[in-house]
């Protein structure tokens, strides 16, 4: 079927080749405007197969403009499911172990997350203050974070609010208009990233919305595809995008699509990272602590 970018996609695009103009006459990293193709790239029918479809090779280089999208839309048409995306819930479950920058500090939380698509659930989260280690957590960060204590907090119905309205789509057209909700087009496309990570962070995604994620993002300004592993050094197929000074990075399984990580490193200003998360278990569970 053939896919392209509706209103609501386009303004990422215009909105990113904007901030890639301004970071050109700023001295930081840019890009050139490369064509946004007016469909996917065509793709030959083949026979229906009870053998499921070889899991993509990672590039060893890093893909561009045209070569970029043609990865991601192959990657959607032939991701996997996982046993999570056919259980009943009616709980979505996130472990997330996530480093972020508070003022010039960077902060340490491991979550553990159970919410109904009504907003009640149960979150279990311990925190590590700050660390002055601004390139990376470094071992012995992570060690005092490990040995904190959780502690619990159980939340009635509507007190953990979602990142986009349920049922999340499976198009990548209106999957555009549902985060543009959360993070209007005009902050650009390292923000739509971020907008990406915020709503794994919250909800389960099945293999149809994985795939609508992964489209979605081919049709960004700028975009990059590259094999890459992240802090755990866990390999997968990285999406990149560089703009108004920063890096953003998804890393997804490239059998299944799915996001197992999120990072963003700034190059100006009081440099290092910003934003490190880091998904060590997404699941669908029957009940808040199951």
């Amino acid at each position: 079927m053939t896919q392209s970018p509706n209103s609501s996609t386009r303004r990422y695009i215009a909105v990113s080749a904007g901030i890639l103009v301004l970071a050109a006459s700023g001295g930081i990293m840019a890009s050139a405007r490369s064509p946004i193709p007016s469909a996917r790239p065509a793709s030959t029918t083949t026979a229906p197969s009870t053998q499921p479809a070889p899991v993509m090779a990672t590039p060893r280089s890093k893909l561009h403009s045209t070569d970029a999208r043609t990865y991601l839309y192959s990657l959607a048409d032939q991701i996997r499911t996982v046993p999570a995306d056919a259980h009943p819930g009616p709980y979505a479950y996130q472990h997330t172990e996530r480093w972020s920058r508070d003022s010039a500090r960077l902060r340490g939380f491991v979550r553990r997350q159970w919410r109904n698509a009504d907003g009640a659930g149960r979150v279990t989260e311990k925190t590590l203050p700050g660390s002055d280690n601004l390139a990376r957590p470094s071992e012995d960060d992570r060690a005092r974070l490990a040995a904190a204590k959780f502690e619990q907090v159980d939340h009635r119905a509507g007190s953990l609010p979602a990142v986009v309205a349920e049922p999340i789509a499976t198009d990548p057209d209106a999957l555009a208009t549902q985060l543009a909700r959360h993070i209007p087009p005009q902050a650009g496309p390292a923000r739509l990233m971020t907008g990406i990570a915020d709503m794994a962070d919250v909800h389960y995604l099945g293999q149809e919305q994985r795939a609508a994620v992964l489209r979605l993002l081919a049709s960004i300004e700028g975009i990059g595809v590259v094999g890459a592993a992240d802090d755990l050094a866990r390999a997968g197929v990285a999406v990149t995008v560089t703009a108004a000074g920063s890096t953003s990075r998804l890393f997804f399984d490239p059998a299944t699509g799915v996001l197992f990580a999120f990072d963003e490193v700034l190059h100006v200003g009081r440099r290092g990272v910003f934003d490190i998360r880091l998904y060590l278990s997404v699941d669908r569970r029957a009940g808040a602590g199951a």
